[in-house]
């Protein structure tokens, strides 16, 4: 009996967000299981930058700029994709913004905007990948929630609000899809460490104390501690795995 795996040989993937520093290391990883990629961002310079080391390793990927709260550009890429590799299995839906003020401090149009880009941003692309995935009764999403959505820091309302709807919407998605042979998952880490977050450590160092106080493992979460789960779960390994919110947060949630 061949024992599935976690590779992705002759997949098509499509990872968005993927200028910064996690999505272009899912990239990367899905192409080194074998996949072919799909890099999408707004971001046309730092996209290039991440689909260089990808090309650069014999892969097969290509850029789209694209923003994904536009029916339009979300559509756009979908084609591309189809029209460069025929199709697409893997959709990684990992688009976000993230803000930091207290609910007292935060507007209206904050919310809006993280509301926009973190769950509309989530909805357009599994809307418009599906459609190509029902028709061959094969798919894999994967979205990004937060140990945030079912938890809770300082300052950060809005996000934990938007990951809260991510990890619904993850369970409502793989429902409706479901009889069509598409999976539908999220995982949920604490806070990574990218620029961003260094850049967010250094502005609010009380609120990442706080956070890796909290942290059994004691420490935060890497680029490279989420290759396990997001290739899993991309994956024929996961085939019967659907619904479901992975943490990983060494312990965060927990606590």
């Amino acid at each position: 009996m061949d024992w599935p795996t976690s590779r992705l040989d002759g997949r098509v993937a499509i990872v968005t967000g993927a200028a910064g520093a996690l999505g272009a290391m899912a990239a990367r990883a899905y192409a080194a299981a074998g996949a072919r990629v799909v890099l999408a961002d707004l971001r046309a310079e730092p996209l290039e930058a991440a689909l260089r080391p990808i090309r650069d390793a014999g892969g097969d990927a290509l850029s789209v700029v694209a923003d994904v709260t536009d029916e339009a550009d979300v559509a756009h890429l979908v084609e591309r994709t189809v029209d460069a590799y025929g199709t697409v299995d893997v959709l990684l839906n990992n688009a976000g913004v993230i803000t930091s003020n207290t609910m007292r401090e935060s507007t209206a149009d904050e919310w809006r905007r993280v509301f926009e880009v973190n769950v509309i941003g989530t909805l357009l692309p599994t809307q418009a990948c599906a459609r190509v995935m029902i028709e061959r009764r094969y798919g894999r999403i994967v979205n990004l929630s937060s140990a945030l959505a079912r938890t809770s820091v300082a300052q950060r309302c809005a996000y934990a609000a938007t990951k809260a709807a991510v990890s619904n919407m993850t369970q409502s998605f793989a429902v409706e899809l479901g009889p069509h042979g598409i999976t539908v998952n999220a995982i949920a880490p604490t806070a990574v460490i990218t620029d961003l977050n260094r850049a967010l450590v250094e502005r609010q160092p009380a609120v990442y104390e706080a956070l890796l106080g909290s942290t059994p493992l004691g420490r935060f979460c890497e680029t490279a501690d989420l290759v396990g789960a997001l290739t899993l779960l991309a994956s024929e390994a996961s085939a019967f795995i659907t619904a479901q919110t992975l943490y990983i947060d060494g312990g965060f949630s927990v606590v």
